[in-house]
């Protein structure tokens, strides 16, 4: 009797965990925006935004919901700035960077010049 309760515990960790890592490992959506991509997936989000044509912003919202919009490395006057970027079915190109979203959600910049 107990084998069997192990043998059915067992199997039903086994079920869940392919359900679980399917939901996890899904493509991400992207959509394109003026002046770059918004990348969602089951578990969160990451906007990429060029402000120059050699500077993209990265920012990460977990849950989808992006935190107060601060950075130390990037000064508020900046931050404004947009410059327009042409979409591509995986991401996105300035003047001088390409960005690239992988089915996996890793982002690869590079740069043209």
């Amino acid at each position: 009797m107990k084998r069997l309760a192990l043998l059915l515990a067992a199997s039903t960790c086994l079920t869940a965990i392919p359900a679980a890592y399917a939901q996890q490992s899904a493509a991400p959506t992207l959509t394109p925006h003026a002046d770059g991509v918004e990348v969602r997936t089951a578990t969160g989000a990451m906007r990429l935004t060029a402000l120059t044509d050699g500077l993209v912003r990265v920012r990460v919202a977990k849950d989808g919901v992006y935190p107060e919009d601060a950075s130390w490395a990037v000064s508020a006057a900046l931050r404004k700035q947009a410059v327009k970027v042409t979409a591509t079915p995986d991401g996105f190109t300035t003047a001088s960077v390409r960005v690239r979203i992988a089915a996996t959600g890793g982002v690869t910049f590079e740069t043209l010049d």
